[in-house]
C-alpha cells in the first residue's frame, strides 16, 4: 500500500514490488508471542520506484483491497481458534479419563465430573459449529 493521492483511505493504492527492486529492503525479523509460523519484518522503501503497471486495481482503492484482505483473515483466525478449542475439549476429555489421582481416573473425582459436563457442553457447541465451519468463511467472503 503506498499512498498515491490525497490524504484519507481515498489517496492509497496498492501496488506490487518486486523482489530486487532498487530502495526495498527488509528489517529483522520480529520476536512475537504467537503466529510464528507466518515471519514478521518491516517493509522498508529508500527512494523505490514502482512503474505503474505494478498497481493492483484503480488508483485510490487500495485501502479498499486492504480491508477486504483483512476480512477474510478474520475469518480464517476464528476457524483456527474453533478448531483449536474443539482440539483443547478433545484432549481434556481424554485426559480425565486416562489420568489417575489416588488410584482412580480424575472422571471419578467428584469435581471432575461437574467440570466434564461443561466441557462436553462446550465440545458439542464446537463440534456442531465445526459441520459448518467448511463452508461458512466461502460464504461470507463471496456471498
Amino acid at each position: 500500500m503506498c499512498r498515491t493521492g490525497g490524504s484519507g483511505s481515498k489517496g492509497i493504492s496498492c501496488i506490487v514490488v518486486e523482489k530486487g527492486t532498487p530502495g526495498l529492503s527488509f528489517g529483522k525479523k520480529e520476536r512475537k508471542v504467537g503466529w510464528n509460523s507466518q515471519p514478521t519484518r518491516a517493509v522498508i522503501f529508500e527512494d523505490c520506484t514502482v512503474p505503474i503497471t505494478n498497481r493492483i486495481g484503480a488508483e485510490g482503492q487500495g485501502f479498499h483491497i486492504a480491508m477486504s484482505g483483512l476480512n477474510g483473515g478474520r475469518i480464517n483466525i476464528a476457524s483456527c481458534s474453533l478448531g483449536a478449542a474443539h482440539a483443547a475439549v478433545v484432549q481434556t476429555m481424554e485426559h480425565i479419563s486416562v489420568r489417575k489421582q489416588f488410584g482412580e481416573p480424575l472422571a471419578k473425582n467428584q469435581f471432575a465430573p461437574d467440570a466434564a459436563l461443561d466441557w462436553v457442553k462446550c465440545d458439542h457447541i464446537s463440534t456442531s459449529s465445526l459441520s459448518w465451519q467448511r463452508w461458512l468463511p466461502g460464504w461470507l467472503l463471496h456471498g
